[in-house]
């Protein structure tokens, strides 16, 4: 072998190990935000030690709704507004978010149907545009940021009677590069571990590789796409037997966004793509909210 090889061999070890201590040592506490009716203002929970440290009973169910909902900002108040109507109207109980700008942060603070049912985490630890995560929940998680070989990841925990539950909302790294999303992928469960139930949701970028399938499989996880598709338009069951939650986009790549799911007490009940209409009125220009689709899904106890 060259030494140049050998070189650029070395530097690419040194270059991951580095990049794995910085990771394992690079998190963020996150603010879990509650809407005081009687200030009309967003406060920190934490601030406050109204932190729920008693456990709460198990619900007897959990809807999830993953969304990368596109951080750029052409005809955002009518993207946003499409959103709003359908977290209304599916009410999940965990929505988690990627790409959510500060100015797409903003319409969710002045919803009254976020601001009446929901916290909503903070941006600490994640700077520059795009690719911010976050979670908007029902219940009162404890947040933290943790750095998956340079993407960011929401983790929130709350403790139930049968133990922690856990959800991470996250956005792996595109392209052909399976090989660093199933250290992402590990990274993340890794950080789960303690919990007896997890939750993974979000933009995955994966492919059907079979490196991406094994990494998405891993230590007990199971991709809850695969246990029902539900839709009730017969013409759209061929595109999502096929995996697209991406529009318009090619077939090896279709299926970016997925939820996995770790844990014996809860069972999902199938999954529902959403956010894939036109949005009345702007059907000239084919608009949608995003250019990916929403993943909705339901466990059950």
């Amino acid at each position: 072998m060259r030494m140049d090889s050998v070189f650029a061999s070395v530097k690419s070890a040194s270059k991951d190990v580095l990049q794995t201590v910085h990771d394992q040592n690079d998190s963020v506490r996150v603010s879990s935000n509650w809407f005081d009716t009687d200030t009309k203002s967003w406060h920190d929970i934490r601030k406050k030690d109204k932190e729920n440290s008693e456990a709460m009973p198990l619900p007897q169910k959990i809807a999830v709704l993953a969304f990368n909902i596109r951080k750029e900002k052409d005809n955002l108040a009518v993207r946003m507004q499409a959103l709003l109507d359908l977290i209304e109207d599916t009410s999940p109980d965990i929505i988690m978010l990627q790409e959510n700008t500060k100015a797409h942060h903003e319409y969710f603070l002045n919803s009254p149907f976020i601001q009446n049912s929901y916290y909503v985490s903070g941006f600490e630890g994640q700077s520059g545009p795009g690719f911010k995560v976050s979670i908007i929940c029902r219940f009162p998680l404890q947040f933290c940021l943790v750095h998956a070989f340079r993407r960011p990841c929401l983790l929130g925990r709350v403790l139930s009677e049968n133990g922690e539950i856990g959800f991470a909302s996250v956005h792996l790294t595109s392209g052909n590069n399976a090989g660093i999303r199933s250290r992402q992928i590990e990274r993340i469960q890794n950080e789960l571990s303690t919990c007896t139930e997890a939750i993974i949701a979000g933009d995955t970028n994966m492919s059907e590789s079979m490196e991406d399938a094994k990494a998405s499989r891993s230590n007990g996880y199971k991709d809850v796409w695969f246990t029902q598709i539900q839709t009730s338009d017969k013409s759209k069951s061929k595109s999502l037997q096929n995996g697209v939650t991406r529009p318009m986009h090619s077939t090896e790549y279709s299926r970016l966004d997925r939820i996995f799911h770790r844990g014996t007490n809860y069972s999902c009940n199938g999954v529902l793509v959403v956010g894939n209409d036109l949005i009345p009125g702007y059907e000239d220009i084919y608009l949608t909210i995003s250019d990916h689709y929403g993943i909705f899904t339901t466990f059950s106890l």
